[in-house]
């Protein structure tokens, strides 16, 4: 299992809420306004205290609104770099190759722990 890579996690959350994941999720609540140092709100999930609150927008119902924090990033990490079948997205992650479709992967993984969209 590789290293948890807190900037590269926060650059794939970025990824997916700028654009690669908007067709699935809202975000219901968060608690930016309450972490000091935080200047964009993609940033939360890499402070301990951060969190957001997703629903599911896709209008399947895979998962009822859930709160994700920091931990769930360091979970979603060890699947994101361990398992088989996320392993090149993973590698576009550490080489700097990633993009909306690699965010929204790892999002994915962070807010549903498995990837039912593409």
């Amino acid at each position: 299992m590789e290293k948890f890579e807190k900037e590269i996690a926060a650059i794939l959350i970025c990824n997916a809420l700028e654009g690669g994941s908007n067709y699935w999720y809202y975000i219901d609540a968060h608690n930016f306004k309450e972490i000091d140092g935080i200047v964009y709100l993609s940033a939360i999930l890499s402070h301990e205290k951060g969190f957001l609150v997703i629903s599911d927008s896709s209008g399947h119902n895979y998962f009822e609104p859930v709160k994700i924090t920091y931990k769930d990033v360091e979970i979603a990490w060890q699947k994101f770099s361990y398992e088989k079948k996320y392993r090149h997205h993973f590698y576009d992650a550490i080489r700097e190759n990633d993009d909306a479709c690699t965010g929204d992967v790892f999002f994915q993984l962070v807010v549903m722990k498995e990837v039912p969209f593409g």
